[in-house]
C-alpha cells in the first residue's frame, strides 16, 4: 500500500511541473540606457509603462546604443535572478529599431554658457550611413548619466558647415568607475538644412576641445 501511495505522489508532482506556464510573450516599445557597468548593470531597456528589462539573451547580431528606440519581443525568465537590479532578467525574441538615439538639439552658443559638460575620453568617432557613431569612456557608476549632441548656432557656424558638440550631463556623479560607452546619433537633418560638412567638438579630460570635421554624405 506504501508504495502505491508514494508511487500515485511521484506522477502527482511530475504531472504538476508539466503543467508549469511557459513564460507569456510579450511585445513592447522602449528606449535603451547604458550603464556602462555601473551597479554592475550594463544594457537596460525601459519599456513605455516604466518597467525595466535585463535583456539577458537576445539576437547577437543586434547592437545596442544608449537611447535607442526599440519594439522588442520578450519574456521574462522566471527565478534567474542578475547582480543588476535595474531590472527583470528577460529574453528578447526580436528587436527593432524604432530610432536610433537622440535627435540633435538646436541652440544658440549663449544658451550653452553655464550648462554642465563633463569631460570624455573619446576613442573613436566616425560618420556611417547619416550617423554619427563615437565610443567614450568617463568616471562615474552611481548616476545616470546623459549624452546629447547639440547643434550650436553661432559665428563660428556656416550655411554650408554645421558646429555639433557633445553634450554630457554626469548628474553631479562622484563615482569614479571607469566605464565605456557606444553612442550613435541619427545626423541625416543635416544635409536637409543644406550642410555638406560639419565640426564634431567635445571636452576631453585636459581640458582641451576634440575638434574634427567631417563630410556629410550626400
Amino acid at each position: 500500500m506504501k508504495k502505491i501511495i508514494l508511487f500515485i505522489s511521484v506522477v502527482f508532482l511530475l504531472a504538476a511541473c508539466q503543467k508549469e506556464e511557459e513564460p507569456a510573450i510579450k511585445q513592447a516599445a522602449g528606449h535603451v540606457l547604458n550603464y556602462a557597468g555601473a551597479n554592475h548593470c550594463s544594457i537596460i531597456i525601459e519599456l513605455e509603462n516604466g518597467k525595466k528589462i535585463i535583456p539577458m539573451q537576445y539576437p547577437t547580431d543586434f547592437k545596442f546604443y544608449h537611447g535607442q528606440q526599440l519594439l522588442i519581443t520578450y519574456a521574462e525568465i522566471p527565478n534567474v535572478i542578475s547582480t543588476c537590479d535595474k531590472g527583470v532578467s528577460s529574453t528578447v525574441y526580436n528587436i527593432e529599431e524604432l530610432s536610433p538615439g537622440p535627435a540633435i538639439v538646436d541652440l544658440h552658443q549663449d544658451e550653452m554658457e553655464g550648462l554642465p559638460n563633463t569631460p570624455v575620453i573619446l576613442h573613436n568617432v566616425t560618420v556611417e550611413d547619416g550617423f554619427l557613431k563615437m565610443k567614450v569612456s568617463f568616471s562615474g557608476g552611481c548616476r545616470n548619466h546623459t549624452f546629447n549632441l547639440i547643434n550650436v548656432e553661432g559665428e563660428e557656424q556656416t550655411e554650408d558647415t554645421a558646429i555639433l558638440m557633445l553634450h554630457h550631463d554626469s548628474n553631479d556623479d562622484m563615482c569614479e568607475a571607469a566605464l565605456t560607452m557606444d553612442l550613435k546619433f541619427d545626423i541625416s537633418s543635416l544635409s536637409d538644412q543644406g550642410y555638406t560638412s560639419f565640426f564634431f567638438k567635445a571636452l576631453l579630460l585636459d581640458g582641451e576641445i576634440h575638434v574634427e570635421q567631417f563630410d556629410i554624405e550626400s
